[in-house]
């Protein structure tokens, strides 16, 4: 039997949407461990980058195609503003690789 969840909106069957709301869930996860001060701050600009993501793929799904890729290249452009934020957490050595990957 295929239990099939019922959707309202087209955007929440893209899978790139799934996959941006498991991401924005880990890095809440994640961020809420982070010691106060400058890591804290590292964190909310994470936590605000990975929520970009879900909602500019919602914002974007009903335009027409073209507008709908610049919005996927915004989307786009935030996943990579959260790359940098990762990759400074493992630096700074409040993250470590392992969990990072």
């Amino acid at each position: 039997m295929n239990t099939r969840t019922v959707t309202f909106f087209k955007f929440q069957e893209l899978r790139v949407y799934q996959k941006s709301l498991d991401f924005l869930n880990w890095v809440v996860l994640k961020t809420d461990s982070l010691p106060q001060g400058n890591a804290c701050r590292l964190g909310e600009m994470l936590c605000s980058h990975a929520a970009d993501i879900p909602l500019i793929l919602a914002e974007g799904s009903p335009m027409p195609k073209a507008e709908f890729v610049v919005q996927l290249r915004h989307a786009k452009a935030s996943v990579r503003k959260t790359m940098v934020l990762c990759e400074v957490l493992c630096k700074l050595g409040l993250w470590n690789e392992r969990e990072y990957n």
